[in-house]
């Protein structure tokens, strides 16, 4: 009887505590658009362009996502009741591998937590998470140094996400020559490293058509412009360099020197906007979002 009327009375103030908690406006959280959101103002925009720099590194590298979210507070909820609301909107980390993991910090209320995805619960475990907490981050919280204890917590989460074996970022190349390709000037270029091979197909055979016939360069630059292409993207896609080389080196032949040279300057244009967009990937983060990542509570917090 005693313990019936125990579990009642128990289910009843947490009845009501819910339908208190729920009855206060909670604390908003804000859009995910980059690595690093700061609703306070704490960090500059040399503080918050080093750190997401380091987050972006860790992506191409591992796949791995990690975000960092500063708020003034969180209440009228707990830092581990808000972080898993945070963690089921942002959605950090890839689909299906859960390799997410995000660092809030409630200035005001002087808490912060590492949430972690179901993915990384191994490799940032509750244990080694509270270590980060504690020995990386609080220390300079303490001297009110919130940037470089972030830096610090990031750089630790890091070191320890680079030292678990995940799937490979989609995109980047295993093996081969087309791993060259990946860590090479054009890696995750796509089509506009095709245009550039290309160009420098066209140059090549704009160059022999000075000591030899049109069809003859075109035909020479073809079959350099291919075998580049075979050792850089792989026989397919070499074939195709070759044979689109050689016909466009025929083309600006026929229109003459300058005509040639011209067309050759429309096409650097075009590969400079290119890698204008290939860089504002990894520099600009406005357009950054989740991969679709899972959490289920793990992770720990702390407070300075």
């Amino acid at each position: 009887m005693k313990l019936t009327c125990r579990v009642l009375l128990n289910t009843v103030c947490a009845t009501l505590s819910f339908g208190i908690l729920h009855a206060q406006e909670l604390a908003e959280i804000p859009d995910l658009r980059r690595r690093v959101t700061d609703t306070t103002g704490t960090l500059s925009s040399q503080d918050i362009a080093s750190i997401e720099a380091k987050l972006a590194g860790l992506e191409k590298t591992k796949g791995s996502q990690i975000a960092v979210l500063v708020v003034p507070t969180v209440k009228p909820e707990s830092i581990e009741q808000y972080g898993i609301r945070v963690a089921e909107k942002w959605k950090v980390g890839r689909a299906k591998v859960d390799d997410g993991a995000i660092l809030i910090i409630a200035k005001q209320d002087r808490k912060l937590r590492i949430e972690v995805g179901y993915g990384l619960e191994g490799a940032l475990s509750d244990a080694v998470t509270k270590r980060i907490i504690d020995r990386q981050i609080v220390p300079f919280f303490k001297k009110q140094d919130y940037a470089g204890g972030i830096s610090a917590g990031v750089d630790a989460m890091i070191s320890v996400v680079n030292g678990e074996p995940l799937p490979e970022p989609k995109g980047e190349a295993t093996s081969g020559h087309s791993s060259s390709f990946s860590r090479g000037p054009l890696s995750g270029r796509g089509a506009p490293g095709f245009v550039v091979l290309l160009v420098i197909t066209v140059i090549i055979g704009s160059v022999l058509t000075s000591w030899l016939s049109k069809i003859t360069a075109g035909i020479s630059a073809g079959a350099i412009g291919g075998f580049v292409g075979w050792l850089f993207m792989g026989l397919t896609l070499g074939a195709v360099l070759g044979v689109v080389g050689m016909l466009a080196t025929w083309f600006f032949a026929s229109r003459g020197g300058s005509g040639g040279s011209s067309g050759w300057s429309g096409g650097s244009s075009d590969w400079s906007s290119g890698s204008s967009w290939g860089s504002s990937d990894s520099s600009s983060s406005s357009d950054w979002s989740g991969g679709g990542g899972d959490f289920g509570g793990g992770g720990s917090s702390g407070s300075w």
